[in-house]
């Protein structure tokens, strides 16, 4: 997995549903099994936590550019 999204997701969360919404469209990562799954699209179940981001900054994000701070300073 990337570098930014371990530090943003496991180190709050250790089960749990993450959305990303990049540019309008959906993604779903699962943590509630033993290795996780990640679709595209919605999750049937209530989300813990959603991250609507643009790809521009979800790319810096993933790639240890931009730290979980700024996103959300970034609003």
């Amino acid at each position: 997995m990337p570098v930014g999204v371990p530090l943003l997701i496991t180190s709050h969360m250790k089960q749990g549903i993450v959305v990303f919404k990049i540019d309008g469209e959906d993604w779903t990562l699962d943590l509630r099994e033993d290795k996780g799954s990640l679709v595209k699209g919605s999750p049937e179940d209530q989300p813990d936590l959603t991250l609507t981001i643009n790809d521009e900054n979800f790319a810096k994000l993933v790639m240890g550019k931009l730290g979980p701070q700024q996103v959300r300073a970034s609003g």
